[in-house]
């Protein structure tokens, strides 16, 4: 059920983002979301009665690296295509995190994926290939290419 929820709230974002963004700087949309995020994670984690504090400076500099790289980095990109490219599109791209993931963890950790996985994201690149493909395709048609 988290992951069906997690997957509509998604397609929510990312359609809210479109429209957001036919009017609005990428630094304007991104930072509103972030402020908003940033506020339903502390107030989840206050009502949880969690602690703010005392997780150690490896766990904060990996928060900072993550937020940087990932939040600042990632999703931000994203917003900006947004503003050029369909929505669909940039959810369909949004595929290959785990596959760049995988290729970082490689380079950085050493960590080599199994055979069962690098398929997968051999798979995953196909089908994100394939799907600009025939979003081209259809594109070219309507515009009368």
């Amino acid at each position: 059920m988290l992951a069906l929820a997690a997957a509509v709230f998604c397609a929510v974002y990312t359609l809210i983002g479109r429209q957001a963004r036919g009017y609005m700087s990428t630094t304007i949309y991104t930072y509103i979301v972030y402020v908003f995020c940033a506020l339903a994670l502390g107030l989840a984690t206050a009502s949880d009665g969690l602690a703010f504090t005392g997780y150690g400076v490896r766990s904060v500099v990996v928060g900072l690296l993550l937020s940087v790289c990932s939040t600042l980095l990632g999703h931000s990109i994203f917003s900006w295509c947004l503003k050029f490219f369909s929505p669909s599109f940039v959810s369909a791209s949004k595929l290959c995190e785990p596959v760049a993931a995988a290729v970082f963890a490689l380079f950085l950790f050493g960590e080599v994926p199994a055979p069962l996985q690098i398929a997968g994201g051999v798979v995953t690149i196909g089908g994100v290939l394939l799907y600009s493909q025939v979003e081209k395709r259809e594109n070219d048609v309507l515009k009368g290419k």
